[in-house]
């Protein structure tokens, strides 16, 4: 488990904007499934309103981490993770969020 910045772009229906919420994550997962992205976009919804669009690491964190060498900028500009760091390329879009709460409000209904 690791806390890592969350920087979440929300439309109020006027105009776009960002949030950033801290977040203990399970950084062994390799990709973000449903349970992290529902726990992300929930700390992320706590204090601001309008729809979350997109997810992502801040940069900040992705700074941090580029300095303690757990990865870099390759030439065509992707970040490049050592092993155990995956999670700072998670991102997701609108639908993904949308279909990750729909997961888990089935599972909820299966258990």
């Amino acid at each position: 488990m690791n806390s890592a910045v969350f920087c979440g772009r929300f439309d109020n229906g006027h105009d776009y904007y960002d949030a950033h919420a801290s977040v203990v994550i399970d950084d062994k997962k390799k990709e973000l499934d449903a349970e992290e992205i529902c726990k992300i976009a929930d700390a992320l919804r706590r204090y601001h309103r309008g729809t979350c669009v997109d997810i992502y690491v801040d940069g900040s964190e992705i700074e941090w981490h580029t300095d303690c060498g757990n990865a870099y900028y390759a030439e065509d500009g992707s970040l490049v993770v050592k092993e155990g760091f995956e999670w700072l390329n998670w991102s997701c879009s609108a639908d993904e969020i949308a279909e990750a709460y729909h997961a888990m409000e089935e599972s909820e209904e299966i258990a």
